[in-house]
C-alpha cells in the first residue's frame, strides 16, 4: 500500500496510479497517475511511502503537460535526499572526523540536515568510531554508508508510522535510521548495501491515460 501525505498528516492511500521507486541508482522515485484521478494532494513536498519499509520521498516535481492524457510526480528517495548533501569539514581542516556511538555519530550527521524530517534511533548499538576520517567532500549517503561498513554495519532506513521515538518532530510518521532493526550486524561475505527495487500499480485495471 502506497501511501500519500503532507508535512503534517496521512492523507491516504495512492489509489489509481503505477508508481516506482529506484532505491539503488537514481535514488528517484515517480508516480504516474491518469489527469482525471490526479488531486491537488499529489503536489510539491507531498510524500509517497510504503510504511514500514524504505520506499518512500518527497516530490519534487510535477509535469503536467496538457497534451499528455495523465500526470507524472518525480522526487528523490530518502537515500537520494542523503545523496545530495554534502559532508564538509571543518574550517581549517582537510577532512571531517568523527568519534562515538554509532546512532550518536549519525543523528550528528543527519538530523541538523533536514530540520526533524529524519530522526535517528537513540538505541546504543555498543560499537563506536574513533577519530573516523571521511572522504573528502564525500556525499553524506556515501560517508555513512563507509563509515559503517568499517564497522561491519550498514544502513537501513524504514518509514514507521506513530512512532514515539522523538514524536514532537515525526511530520506524517518517522523516516529512522539507526539501529533497533536499522544498522544490522552482517557477516562479511553478505554485506550488500543494495535493496530490491519497487514497481507497483496500486491499481491493477488502471492503464496510463485512462479513466
Amino acid at each position: 500500500m502506497v501511501i500519500l501525505a503532507d508535512a503534517q498528516r496521512e492523507i491516504g492511500s495512492l489509489k489509481n496510479a503505477n508508481v516506482e521507486f529506484d532505491v539503488n541508482n537514481k535514488k528517484m522515485f515517480t508516480v504516474q497517475i491518469a489527469r482525471c484521478y490526479w488531486t491537488q494532494s499529489l503536489t510539491f513536498d507531498a510524500l509517497v511511502y510504503v510504511p514500514d519499509t524504505e520506499y518512500g520521498g518527497i516530490i519534487g516535481s510535477v509535469l503536467t503537460d496538457t497534451t499528455l492524457d495523465y500526470v507524472e510526480l518525480k522526487g528523490y528517495t530518502w537515500r537520494g535526499m542523503l545523496e545530495h548533501k554534502i559532508i564538509q569539514p571543518p574550517a581549517g581542516s582537510d577532512y571531517k572526523k568523527v568519534s562515538g556511538e554509532l546512532n550518536e555519530v549519525l543523528k550528528t550527521l543527519i538530523e541538523p540536515e533536514f530540520d526533524g524530517l529524519f530522526v535517528v534511533s537513540q538505541k546504543n548499538t555498543g560499537v563506536s568510531v574513533s577519530n573516523y576520517q571521511f572522504s573528502r567532500y564525500c556525499t553524506l549517503l556515501d560517508g555513512i554508508v563507509e563509515m559503517l561498513a568499517s564497522r561491519g554495519y550498514r544502513l537501513e532506513i524504514r518509514h514507521k508510522r506513530e512512532d514515539r521515538i522523538r514524536s514532537d518532530q515525526c511530520r506524517a510518521g518517522c523516516r529512522l535510521f539507526g539501529s533497533g532493526g536499522i544498522i544490522k550486524r552482517l557477516q562479511p561475505e553478505l554485506y550488500d548495501e543494495r535493496q530490491p527495487e519497487w514497481n507497483q500499480s496500486s491499481d491493477r485495471s488502471w492503464k496510463r491515460g485512462t479513466c
